[in-house]
């Protein structure tokens, strides 16, 4: 099997630095994990200028690196939520590791003979995270009015909708395989 959907250096071979451990799970990174921070923050103002967000181009730039920021953590949350899902699956995952685009979970060794619940647990916590992230920013965007809050709830919601599509390597695949066994 080859690299993960949208992740560009090798993850098998690629050097790793230990961030830190959240929960028992190292959070690694890879050489070229910096390089996240700034695509996210290009995404954010692409999606501000697509939004039409902002009076002036100075105020779409600024909104647009707020979005990114708003993208990174929402990354995060989908992370954090695959270690909670795993441990409450009784089997997390050994790593979690950062690349230049995406966050990749980590598990050693064949895990074939886990059961069902096990896999769909790991792999449901993310998207849920994102969900539940996205449902409680929207319902306070509306209680505070504010349009980064509630752009936050939308991305969250969105990167959870994303991540349960049965494509290869996301949540989504191993998901849809568990629930069509």
């Amino acid at each position: 099997m080859g690299n993960p959907l949208m992740v560009f250096e090798n993850v098998k071979t690629a050097p790793r630095r230990r961030l830190f451990t959240l929960w028992g799970v190292p959070w690694l990174a890879t050489p070229w994990a910096w390089a996240s921070v700034p695509a996210f923050l290009a995404a954010g103002i692409v999606l501000a200028v697509i939004a039409g967000a902002g009076e002036t181009g100075e105020e779409r730039a600024v909104l647009g690196l707020g979005y990114g920021v708003l993208l990174l953590i929402a990354n995060v949350l989908h992370s954090v939520g695959h270690i909670i899902g795993g441990k409450w699956a009784g089997h997390p995952m050994d790593a979690n590791l950062v690349t230049a685009t995406r966050h990749i979970n980590i598990y050693r060794g064949h895990q074939g003979h886990l059961p069902r619940r096990v896999h769909l647990g790991r792999a449901l916590g993310g998207p849920v995270m994102n969900l539940v992230a996205g449902a409680l920013a929207l319902i306070a965007g509306q209680v505070v009015e504010g349009s980064l809050i509630d752009s936050f709830g939308v991305m969250n919601v969105a990167l959870g909708v994303v991540a349960l599509a049965p494509i290869p390597t996301v949540d989504g695949e191993v998901i849809w395989r568990e629930l069509l066994k």
